[in-house]
């Protein structure tokens, strides 16, 4: 019987836990995500007067190359400036369609892409009637930054409940057991005499 309330208290505690550790084990890579993605635009849209300033002839497109790329170097999220004439600025990437999309409709938003995700900011009123996109990737090691040293101490923390739920679920089948196996030995001894 002390076995059966020990298992019955582990098979219970392990139900609780999981139910309780999966949504925070998925709400902590959500998290992670959320927060390389903000970061990520914050870095995009403080480039954004930079280019504005292409129109007013304060920086020229070489100056505004070696600004972006300065802003990008510390960061493990590269940044890539699209002029409406064509140039390329910063990290080199290819124009993909959701550049394509933004630089169109004058939208900015994210966008999934190979190995990441893109950020991209619309920037318009520059020269020839344009519309600039700045793309910031975030790659999928800094959208998990930090989740797999999450997971793996909720997972320790899950383990140690449990064993807590074993020697706690011990000393109740103990307390439990003890009247028992007390009335049965008196039951035993009555039926001798």
């Amino acid at each position: 019987m002390r076995l059966r309330v020990i298992l019955l208290m582990v098979a219970t505690s392990s139900l609780v836990l999981v139910s309780f550790l999966v949504p925070l084990a998925l709400l902590l890579r959500l998290l992670a995500a959320d927060h390389a993605i903000s970061t990520a635009t914050a870095q995009a849209q403080s480039i954004a007067p930079l280019v504005t300033t292409l129109t007013t002839g304060e920086l020229t497109t070489s100056e505004l190359g070696m600004t972006i790329d300065e802003v990008s170097a510390p960061t493990d999220t590269p940044v890539t400036v699209f002029l409406p004439s064509g140039t390329v600025l910063g990290e080199p990437a290819p124009r993909s369609a959701a550049v394509q999309l933004a630089a169109k409709d004058g939208r900015s938003f994210t966008a999934q892409a190979p190995g990441g995700e893109e950020v991209l900011v619309a920037v318009g009123g520059l020269p020839d009637n344009g519309t600039a996109v700045i793309r910031t990737f975030v790659p999928d090691s800094v959208l998990r930054h930090g989740v797999v040293r999450a997971w793996l101490l909720l997972g320790g923390v899950g383990l140690l409940l449990l064993v807590l739920s074993v020697a706690v679920a011990d000393q109740l089948a103990r307390s439990l057991v003890r009247p028992i196996r007390a009335l049965a030995q008196a039951a035993v001894a009555a039926r001798r005499r």
